[in-house]
């Protein structure tokens, strides 16, 4: 079973959208999504699925921590299809994207935030 969608407006709704499925597939493009993030996967981060891309410049340097999403190696639907195939049915998330997820969640950040106050203010 497949849902294609474009733009989802309302978050709550993606998220259903999300959690009703067993993969994420992002097939941005290089040029207009060359150097932009994505919200909705942050979204697939949260519902713990697996997540399948394009290389774009943004999700290269999101992987460059940790291999948290699996990369195509060009900008080919072939490619997609190829890794969705690899990619087990109902399949949790990596260690490595539990691991980018944990090192940037808010409680994480907040504590650095918080240490580089620290920091700013001398104590």
């Amino acid at each position: 079973r497949v849902y294609i969608t474009g733009f989802v407006k309302d978050d709550d709704m993606l998220d259903g959208y999300i959690q009703e499925c067993d993969v994420c597939v992002y097939p941005y493009d290089r040029d207009y999504y060359a150097s932009v993030s994505s919200g909705s996967l942050n979204l697939a981060f949260a519902n713990n699925r697996p997540a399948i891309a394009y290389p774009t410049q943004s999700f290269r340097e999101m992987n460059e921590f940790k291999e948290a999403i699996i990369l195509t190696q060009t900008f080919a639907y072939y490619e997609l299809a190829k890794e969705l195939l690899n990619v087990k049915s109902k399949q949790k998330l990596s260690t490595e994207a539990e691991a980018y997820i944990e090192l940037h969640s808010w409680p994480e950040q907040s504590k650095r935030i918080a240490e580089e106050y620290k920091y700013l203010l001398g104590r």
